[in-house]
């Protein structure tokens, strides 16, 4: 039993490290980057227990390099996992210091088109509110 709670906090220890969380953080960057075909940057993940987290500076920006969302802070809990269909389903989300910046281009197109191309696609994710 002191075996299985030595491991626990081994873990705990290892996900709370500085370089393991740079690494999923430049993982995860890279993979939404790449799958939104624009760039998205988080600054820092936390959790709490393993069910609640915070996600802090969530940048997202637009095909000119502009600014389309930036939360400061974003928490949440996962309430469940459906794994047939790969989504999360959350509960409990706050989200504080969000900015929207929606902007008119001179070439009449708007930033908000990255997420309208995003609804056309079949890989774009599905949020489900409730």
């Amino acid at each position: 039993m002191g075996v299985f709670f030595a491991f626990m906090l081994l873990i705990y220890l290892v996900f709370n490290s500085t370089p393991f969380q740079n690494f999923i953080i430049h993982r995860v960057d890279n993979w939404l980057s790449g799958a939104f075909k624009t760039e998205i940057s988080i600054d820092k993940i936390n959790y709490d227990g393993w069910t609640y987290f915070s996600i802090d500076n969530i940048y997202w920006g637009d095909q000119k390099k502009d600014t389309l969302f930036f939360v400061k802070n974003l928490q949440f809990d996962i309430a469940g996992v459906e794994i047939d269909s790969m989504r999360f389903v959350l509960d409990d989300v706050h989200v504080n210091g969000a900015l929207c910046k929606i902007v008119t281009y001179p070439d009449k197109t708007f930033n908000i088109d990255v997420l309208c191309s995003l609804c056309a696609c079949a890989c774009a994710c599905r949020c489900v509110c409730v």
